[in-house]
């Protein structure tokens, strides 16, 4: 019995060190992972403001929650960016035609909770890009908020 005994802790200790061995899995990849699901990112190719024509800068509509963020990049290589989001529709509180600056910079960041943006709303968003020469690209595109 004692034979029996040894070899099988031996063989459940063996087993044991192989299988958390095998394991390439730690914390940082499990929340990577896990991130994964829920983000989604597009590869950056570049593009300059010489490289695309403006009806081309934005996709025709965004659609994004209240509990997140709305993140856009407009083309590089511009002197100055406007991103602007104009009300569509009439609500109680709002009146059609009101804009909210949302940023002068290339990368557009706005966490829509804290921002002036209201839940439940369609907007159209415009983005204005002057280049070197002082020609300006405008793109718009509809933003639908829920």
């Amino acid at each position: 019995m004692t034979k029996r005994f040894a070899f099988a802790f031996a063989f459940a200790v063996i087993c044991t060190f192989f299988m958390f061995s095998s394991c390439v899995h730690n914390m940082d990849t499990m929340i990577a992972d896990y991130n994964g699901c829920f983000a989604i990112e597009t590869p950056v190719n570049g593009y300059t403001v010489d490289d695309i024509p403006a009806e081309l800068m934005l996709k025709d509509s965004y659609v994004v929650s209240y509990l997140s963020s709305l993140c856009l990049t407009a083309p590089s290589g511009g002197t100055a960016y406007s991103w602007i989001a104009e009300v569509y529709e009439n609500s109680a509180n709002e009146e059609e035609g009101t804009l909210y600056n949302l940023g002068g910079n290339q990368e557009l960041v706005v966490y829509m909770r804290t921002s002036d943006i209201k839940r439940w709303g369609t907007y159209k968003l415009t983005l204005t890009v002057t280049k070197s020469s002082g020609e300006m690209l405008k793109d718009t595109a509809w933003l639908h908020v829920y």
